[in-house]
């Protein structure tokens, strides 16, 4: 089987943002993965954790569930992992042509943050519940020892800075981990300027370009790639919300 696995978080402080962001992102999923299962669920707002970010806290528990997901799953399933703010651009099942157990996605060589945590695919067996296991260990570690946490800063993001510790230190006990481009399976920093819907697959919602779908005094865009990006998420939430009412 082929699911979808995402999750975003209710009352996170943001006002609509993410049920904005979760409803684009599942009316592209089952746009171009119509033959995918779903799993997008709405989860509470996590507690901080010690003197953690909010979102190093937010993205621990996003791994988490993760995590619960890879290990119910059956083997064989084919799962996609990925953070709801997010939009799919076109159909994703050339991925599972590729042999690996999982491909996850990196940035272009010299860019600073190697990789994107917030795109996974994996293939369930007892080696990739395994992999998961030890990716969620390594990343509660770092939620207790501030050292380890500030020695993997290159990565950025605590789910980013423990996958990029275990590959490094070559701790998957995978027999084939897959990178893939960004530029296609990820699009975010390092890809938004040569975002090309016939090439892309997937667009990451992050940063600059959050502030470009949301605008404010404050965070304005000024950056004509991020606006023409930013206008296609708008057109999607209104076509998301077209087919709600039509469904009502």
């Amino acid at each position: 089987m082929r699911r979808i696995i995402s999750c975003y978080f209710a009352g996170a402080g943001t006002g609509d943002r993410w049920p904005r962001l979760a409803r684009v992102f599942e009316h592209t999923a089952r746009t171009h993965s119509p033959e995918w299962q779903l799993q997008l669920t709405k989860l509470s707002a996590p507690r901080r954790r010690l003197n953690q970010s909010d979102n190093h806290s937010a993205n621990a528990l996003k791994l988490e569930h993760w995590c619960d997901a890879v290990r119910s799953a059956n083997d064989g399933d084919e799962l996609l992992l990925i953070d709801a703010d997010a939009f799919i651009v076109r159909p994703l099942d050339d991925i599972w042509v590729m042999p690996f157990d999982v491909a996850y996605t990196v940035r272009p060589p010299g860019y600073p943050m190697p990789l994107n945590g917030g795109v996974v695919f994996l293939r369930v067996s007892s080696s990739t519940r395994q992999f998961m296991a030890t990716w969620g260990a390594a990343n509660a570690a770092m939620l207790l020892d501030r050292a380890l946490l500030a020695k993997w800063r290159k990565y950025q993001g605590i789910n980013q800075r423990a996958l990029g510790m275990l590959i490094e230190e070559g701790l998957t006990g995978l027999h084939s981990l897959l990178d893939l481009p960004c530029a296609e399976w990820n699009s975010e920093d390092s890809a938004w300027s040569s975002f090309d819907p016939a090439f892309t697959r997937i667009v990451h919602v992050k940063s600059e370009l959050r502030d470009a779908v949301f605008p404010s005094k404050y965070h304005p865009c000024r950056k004509p790639h991020l606006k023409a990006i930013a206008r296609i998420w708008e057109e999607l939430e209104r076509d998301a919300l077209s087919t709600e009412a039509r469904r009502a």
